[in-house]
Protein backbone atom coordinates (compact mmCIF):
# COMPACT_ATOMS: atom_id res chain seq x y z
CA UNK A 1 0.00 0.00 0.00
CA UNK A 2 1.35 3.57 -0.94
CA UNK A 3 0.83 6.04 2.72
CA UNK A 4 -0.97 9.15 2.45
CA UNK A 5 1.78 11.37 3.38
CA UNK A 6 4.94 10.79 3.32
CA UNK A 7 7.33 10.23 5.45
CA UNK A 8 10.06 12.27 6.95
CA UNK A 9 13.52 11.66 5.30
CA UNK A 10 15.42 9.62 7.81
CA UNK A 11 19.22 8.42 6.91
CA UNK A 12 20.20 5.95 8.67
CA UNK A 13 23.79 5.52 7.19
CA UNK A 14 25.79 8.41 8.37
CA UNK A 15 24.82 10.04 11.47
CA UNK A 16 24.75 13.98 12.04
CA UNK A 17 27.06 16.48 13.59
CA UNK A 18 25.43 16.94 17.00
CA UNK A 19 26.99 19.78 19.09
CA UNK A 20 26.60 20.29 22.99
CA UNK A 21 23.27 22.07 22.72
CA UNK A 22 21.67 19.48 20.32
CA UNK A 23 21.97 21.38 17.24
CA UNK A 24 21.72 19.12 14.13
CA UNK A 25 24.79 20.08 11.43
CA UNK A 26 24.72 18.03 8.11
CA UNK A 27 27.83 18.75 5.30
CA UNK A 28 26.92 17.35 2.04
CA UNK A 29 27.29 18.17 -1.68
CA UNK A 30 25.09 15.73 -3.65
CA UNK A 31 21.05 15.42 -4.50
CA UNK A 32 20.66 13.22 -1.77
CA UNK A 33 21.79 15.28 1.01
CA UNK A 34 19.11 18.13 -0.34
CA UNK A 35 16.56 16.92 2.05
CA UNK A 36 18.67 16.61 5.44
CA UNK A 37 20.56 19.37 4.80
CA UNK A 38 17.04 21.29 4.91
CA UNK A 39 16.05 19.42 7.64
CA UNK A 40 19.50 20.24 9.93
CA UNK A 41 19.47 23.15 12.23
CA UNK A 42 22.82 24.23 9.78
CA UNK A 43 23.04 22.42 6.61
CA UNK A 44 26.59 22.96 5.06
CA UNK A 45 27.14 21.81 1.04
CA UNK A 46 30.60 21.71 0.11
CA UNK A 47 32.57 23.10 -2.91
CA UNK A 48 31.71 20.84 -5.79
CA UNK A 49 27.77 20.95 -4.53
CA UNK A 50 25.32 20.23 -6.92
CA UNK A 51 23.05 23.04 -7.58
CA UNK A 52 20.43 21.49 -5.56
CA UNK A 53 22.34 20.77 -2.41
CA UNK A 54 23.99 24.36 -2.56
CA UNK A 55 20.63 25.94 -2.70
CA UNK A 56 19.03 23.42 0.46
CA UNK A 57 22.47 24.30 2.76
CA UNK A 58 22.56 27.29 5.26
CA UNK A 59 26.36 27.29 4.53
CA UNK A 60 28.07 27.07 1.29
CA UNK A 61 31.82 26.25 1.53
CA UNK A 62 34.09 27.62 -1.14
CA UNK A 63 36.75 25.89 -1.03
CA UNK A 64 37.57 22.16 -1.47
CA UNK A 65 38.98 21.90 1.79
CA UNK A 66 36.82 20.24 4.68
CA UNK A 67 38.82 22.38 7.12
CA UNK A 68 37.04 25.18 6.05
CA UNK A 69 34.22 23.87 7.79
CA UNK A 70 36.22 24.49 10.65
CA UNK A 71 37.01 27.95 10.01
CA UNK A 72 33.94 29.23 9.22
CA UNK A 73 32.60 27.44 12.30
CA UNK A 74 35.22 29.26 14.49
CA UNK A 75 34.63 32.56 12.78
CA UNK A 76 30.89 32.12 13.40
CA UNK A 77 31.16 31.82 17.32
CA UNK A 78 33.66 34.81 17.04
CA UNK A 79 31.12 36.74 15.59
CA UNK A 80 28.68 35.47 18.28
CA UNK A 81 30.93 36.67 20.83
CA UNK A 82 31.28 40.04 19.24
CA UNK A 83 27.87 40.60 19.00
CA UNK A 84 27.33 39.84 22.72
CA UNK A 85 29.92 42.03 23.98
CA UNK A 86 28.79 45.13 21.59
CA UNK A 87 25.40 44.06 23.20
CA UNK A 88 26.25 44.23 26.76
CA UNK A 89 28.98 47.68 26.20
CA UNK A 90 25.45 48.96 24.73
CA UNK A 91 23.32 48.01 27.62
CA UNK A 92 25.93 49.13 30.28
CA UNK A 93 26.84 52.29 29.29
CA UNK A 94 23.06 53.80 28.46
CA UNK A 95 22.13 52.44 31.82
CA UNK A 96 24.69 54.93 33.06
CA UNK A 97 24.66 57.25 30.49
CA UNK A 98 20.68 57.87 29.76
CA UNK A 99 19.77 58.87 33.73
CA UNK A 100 22.92 61.02 33.58
CA UNK A 101 21.70 63.11 30.78
CA UNK A 102 18.48 63.08 31.60
CA UNK A 103 19.29 64.74 35.16
CA UNK A 104 18.27 61.91 37.66
CA UNK A 105 21.25 63.08 39.25
CA UNK A 106 21.28 66.76 39.48
CA UNK A 107 20.38 66.31 43.37
CA UNK A 108 23.76 64.86 43.77
CA UNK A 109 25.56 67.73 41.81
CA UNK A 110 26.18 65.61 39.05
CA UNK A 111 24.89 67.22 35.73
CA UNK A 112 25.89 66.30 32.14
CA UNK A 113 25.57 69.85 29.68
CA UNK A 114 23.14 68.99 26.64
CA UNK A 115 25.75 69.40 24.09
CA UNK A 116 28.32 66.52 26.26
CA UNK A 117 25.36 64.12 26.29
CA UNK A 118 25.02 64.60 22.35
CA UNK A 119 28.94 63.88 22.73
CA UNK A 120 28.98 60.86 25.14
CA UNK A 121 26.79 58.92 22.53
CA UNK A 122 29.77 59.04 20.05
CA UNK A 123 31.88 57.46 22.10
CA UNK A 124 29.02 54.67 23.12
CA UNK A 125 29.77 53.82 19.68
CA UNK A 126 33.67 53.81 19.61
CA UNK A 127 34.00 50.51 21.23
CA UNK A 128 31.64 48.62 19.46
CA UNK A 129 32.91 49.63 16.04
CA UNK A 130 36.48 48.71 17.25
CA UNK A 131 35.41 45.71 18.82
CA UNK A 132 33.65 44.72 15.42
CA UNK A 133 36.75 45.43 13.13
CA UNK A 134 38.46 42.84 15.13
CA UNK A 135 36.88 40.27 12.81
CA UNK A 136 39.27 41.62 10.50
CA UNK A 137 42.11 40.19 11.93
CA UNK A 138 40.39 36.62 12.12
CA UNK A 139 42.92 34.50 11.39
CA UNK A 140 42.01 30.48 10.61
CA UNK A 141 44.27 27.63 12.77
CA UNK A 142 43.44 25.01 10.60
CA UNK A 143 44.02 25.66 7.38
CA UNK A 144 47.29 27.00 7.46
CA UNK A 145 49.17 27.09 3.94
Amino acid sequence: PIPHSPAPYTDTSTSPTNTKDGTVIRLGDGVKDAAPLAQAHVGVAMHAATRLAAHSADVMLLKPDISTFIDAWELSKTTLSTIRFNFWWAVGYNILAIPLAAGVFDTFGVVLPPALAGLSEIFSSIPVVLASLTLFRFKNNYNRR
